[in-house]
């Protein structure tokens, strides 16, 4: 194998992996007389000789004069990328399964509906953040605006009130918004599966926080009529 094909395999191996994985995975070899790591999953390949981090293409002149364990490392890349994804599959279906019957629905009336574990896992984040921001226009009409900072999980979980009938819900890099009395007026914007997975392991501290800031915005509206 030529080093412009082993690199286009390990290029091809990480957009693979990219964004499907939970996890970054590295393999390592040693030869030349130095160590080589080459670590994927994450938003681009990241490679190291003595620690010292470098562009793949800088190995050229490596892998000549150590092909066969180059090699090795690439098939060891391999494994370990189906193995993760086999492993991230797993763990999404069981998250998004009970969302199957409504998948196989969207699919008889014709939508668009891949069943990808990702795409499921996608549509579950979305179904959440419809029923969050609708909870939270129940405070339509109550007040002009508010802008509300506060902490659920390990982000901070925004919810903000513009232009009198725009309501807005952030947690992290995942948004929603609605406008009250427009039932498909919606839109929000997801994050990575990672992300999504957390976002969905908090929800419960999430619709919490929201149902105690509605309850009480609806009681200080009370308080003003």
């Amino acid at each position: 194998m030529k080093f412009n094909e082993w690199m286009e395999k390990v290029e091809k191996l990480q957009e693979k992996v990219k964004g499907k994985t939970l996890s970054q995975f590295t393999e390592t070899i040693y030869a030349n007389g130095k160590t080589y790591e080459i670590t994927l999953g994450g938003e681009n390949v990241t490679t190291s000789v003595d620690g010292n981090f470098c562009q793949l293409r800088f190995l050229r002149g490596e892998y000549t004069h150590a092909k066969e364990e180059f090699d090795a490392m690439l098939d060891a890349l391999e494994e370990r990328a189906d193995r993760f994804l086999e492993d991230t599959q797993e763990l999404l279906l069981a998250v998004t399964e009970d969302d199957l019957p409504e998948v196989v629905l969207a699919r008889m009336k014709g939508e668009k509906a891949t069943g990808d574990a990702v795409w499921m896992l996608e549509k579950k984040v979305e179904k959440k953040l419809r029923n969050l921001v609708q909870n939270l226009a129940k405070v339509h009409g109550s007040f002009n605006g508010f802008d509300f900072d506060c902490t659920a999980g390990s982000q901070v979980l925004g919810l903000t009130l513009s232009n009198r009938n725009h309501f807005m819900l952030q947690w992290g890099k995942i948004r929603a918004g609605c406008h009250a009395g427009l039932s498909d007026a919606f839109s929000f914007n997801a994050s990575t599966m990672k992300e999504n997975l957390e976002f969905l392991g908090t929800c419960l501290i999430i619709e919490a926080k929201v149902d105690g800031f509605v309850n009480y915005c609806q009681f200080l509206g009370e308080l003003k009529k």
